[in-house]
């Protein structure tokens, strides 16, 4: 979306790191990182992020249309608040 703004600041696999900057009102839509930790770190004002599982992966990796999903955890993250993403849970 025009309204969200990402920019690769740096890269040294495994790690990647990425700053992205949101317009008020602007949201990602849900998305999965396969295989991926991650952390989600607040730098200005506040975003809410929310954290999914699929109820079973293997049928959602199989239909790629229809699935269903689990939230597992919600917060509001603020400037030194940070959220996780991780490879078995909260992706």
């Amino acid at each position: 979306a025009s309204d969200v703004y990402k920019r690769q600041v740096y890269r040294f696999l495994p790690l990647v790191v990425v700053q992205l900057r949101l317009e008020p009102g602007a949201a990602i839509g849900l998305h999965d990182h396969p295989g991926c930790n991650g952390v989600l770190c607040g730098g200005a004002g506040q975003v809410r992020v929310r954290n999914f599982e699929f109820l079973d992966a293997e049928a959602a990796r199989r239909s790629c249309r229809t699935f269903r999903l689990r939230r597992t955890a919600e917060r509001v993250l603020t400037p030194g608040r940070c959220a996780a993403v991780g490879r078995r849970r909260d992706n």
